[in-house]
């Protein structure tokens, strides 16, 4: 999941810029947004069932009607809702105003001693094109949703996911892509597989290595995570310290 961080003071038109973000990012996946709304606390509408059921203690707060849903969930971390976001399968996550937050940003006007800016003042197609160079990351549940969606009706769908040390990084795992997916490919009923990188997922200290397979039937799924467990072991394995 891509994390793209808008900021900026108020009135300098990010709510508008983001309006016009959103649909130009449709083709890379599922846009989730997340606002900071500031150092007041939202209220919620009164006399609503969803909103008593939260005032009386619900940790998730929903109701759904033909064409949505209304959710409110008792969790003001903003780590904690992008973790959320991603395991729904969110592909793309906008974030606005969250200043302190070292998040590569891109700035709407003036934003006196912002860090780790990317751009000032961009453009949509900006935005588009400097994609690269956005955080990201994936959990094992996002994988696993996105995985699955890839695989066609009645086939065998297996996928895993190990800790791996930093030295393991995206490049390395791109490699190691490669190559298993050229030998998990040569048994029979295999239809394709995929292994990637976490990142580096907010607020955990680790990072991981997830594994997926899509299969004709379940023995060749369980014959390819086999053989993928055993390439993955040594390249995930903590490396002894140096002298």
């Amino acid at each position: 999941m891509k994390i793209i961080h808008i900021a900026g003071v108020s009135g300098t038109g990010k709510t508008t810029f983001i309006d016009s973000l959103i649909p130009a990012l449709k083709d890379f996946g599922p846009v989730g947004v997340i606002k900071h709304i500031g150092h007041h606390d939202a209220r919620l509408e009164e006399g609503k069932d969803t909103t008593r059921f939260f005032e009386a203690g619900a940790k998730i707060s929903a109701g759904i009607d033909s064409e949505k849903t209304i959710c409110v969930v008792r969790e003001a971390r903003l780590d904690e809702i992008l973790i959320m976001l991603c395991d729904a399968g969110v592909q793309v996550a906008i974030i606005e105003s969250f200043k302190s937050r070292a998040f590569p940003k891109f700035v709407i006007g003036d934003l006196a001693g912002a860090k780790n800016v990317l751009m000032v003042n961009p453009t949509v197609d900006d935005v588009i094109a400097s994609l690269g160079a956005c955080d990201e990351f994936t959990t094992a549940e996002g994988f696993a949703r996105m995985f699955r969606n890839g695989c066609p009706p009645g086939s065998t769908v297996l996928t895993f996911t190990l800790a791996c040390p930093q030295q393991a990084d995206r490049t390395t795992i791109a490699d190691s892509e490669a190559s298993l997916a050229r030998n998990v490919s040569r048994i029979d009923g295999v239809l394709f597989s995929r292994l990637c990188h976490s990142g580096n997922i907010p607020g955990r200290s680790y990072t991981g290595v997830h594994f997926g397979v899509c299969a004709a039937d379940p023995d060749s799924a369980i014959k390819a995570t086999l053989f993928a467990t055993d390439i993955l072991l040594t390249l995930t394995a903590t490396f002894p310290p140096e002298d």
